[in-house]
């Protein structure tokens, strides 16, 4: 089924390249034929230009399309949509704005250059505007960045279980912060779109002021105002600052002994707990500052209090405010 699918949309490809090849002939032809392209039976420059764009957008579907066969050819379970995930499967924001202005190049430099090819110029556009450069490096850098903070800020997932299940976290999340909302991430959400739309609208103004002319020769890849470069960098910026200040998550790895009786010392293991003490709930007690053995970053030493019944009991630790997920332990 796959291979027929992939096959099917290579022919569909194919079919646009013939027609390409057969409506709009090559340079050389073009300039044999000059007074042919000037006749009555010309296609009109605007018709060439709407093909254009219109083939240029098929490619740029069948270019998902075929992606999206390959991945799925070597696993039934994936998900084209799973490229906008990170490593440990979370949906990133920096990776979805990476990948909607890639297919906008794409999209933009294939149409301007199948406009120049339809009349009679068979090179593609060698000079690629510098505010363009540095909105593509931006848009490079960021998502880097961000894995990196990623990586060292929140704890990992365990990937091969998420692959397995395809739970993985919703995409409504790239907008979220620890499973809030924030400004920063509506921020670059709205200037990257914003930016995409501002763009291809001086794409197709550039296309319209040179199909009035005729000096397709001239025609390149269209600048992108430096401000809304400034914008989207300061955006940018703004996702990775947040990310950056966010409070390190805590987290619980371990309690040691496996049990023990009340009245007994437990150490806690784990991550983030930072240096002042904060409190330990266990069970339906809670353990304050001040009465804690022991407390740095990676480890706490409690005693379990006097009355607790034998049994299962969830372990908490807080500090300024922020919890960590609980953590069964069993008394005897």
């Amino acid at each position: 089924m796959i291979l027929r699918n992939l096959n099917k949309q290579f022919s569909i490809f194919l079919v646009l390249t013939f027609s390409l090849l057969v409506l709009f002939p090559s340079n050389s032809i073009y300039a044999q034929e000059d007074n042919l392209l000037k006749s009555n039976t010309d296609i009109a420059s605007t018709d060439r230009i709407v093909i254009a764009f219109v083939i240029s957008f098929l490619v740029v579907v069948l270019i998902v399309f075929v992606a999206r066969a390959v991945l799925k050819r070597g696993d039934k379970k994936a998900s084209f949509l799973d490229i906008l995930r990170d490593r440990d499967w979370y949906p990133s924001l920096a990776i979805l704005q990476f990948f909607a202005w890639t297919m906008v190049i794409i999209f933009a430099f294939f149409g301007v250059y199948l406009i120049r090819v339809f009349h009679g110029i068979s090179e593609p556009p060698t000079e690629i505007p510098l505010s363009l450069l540095a909105l593509m490096g931006i848009s490079v850098a960021v998502p880097v960045v961000s894995g990196g903070v990623s990586s060292i800020k929140y704890k990992t997932t365990d990937s091969k279980k998420v692959k397995e299940t395809g739970k993985g976290a919703r995409f409504s999340s790239m907008l979220q912060e620890k499973g809030k909302p924030t400004l920063t991430r509506f921020q670059m959400f709205g200037w990257t779109w914003i930016g995409i739309v501002i763009y291809l609208i001086i794409l197709f103004s550039n296309v319209s002021d040179t199909a009035n002319n005729g000096n397709f020769e001239e025609l390149i890849l269209p600048d992108i105002d430096p401000t809304l470069v400034v914008l989207m960098g300061m955006s940018q910026g703004a996702y990775l600052g947040g990310k950056i200040v966010t409070k390190q998550e805590i987290e619980i790895t371990g309690i040691f002994p496996s049990n023990q009786k009340a009245n007994a010392s437990i150490v806690i293991t784990g991550s983030n707990f930072g240096n002042t003490q904060g409190f330990v709930r266990f069970g339906d007690n809670v353990i304050s500052a001040g009465k804690i053995n022991s407390w740095d970053n990676s480890k706490i030493e409690v005693t379990i209090p006097v009355g607790t019944p034998s049994g299962k009991h969830q372990v908490q630790v807080g500090v300024e405010g922020t919890l960590t997920d609980e953590k069964e332990y069993e008394t005897t």
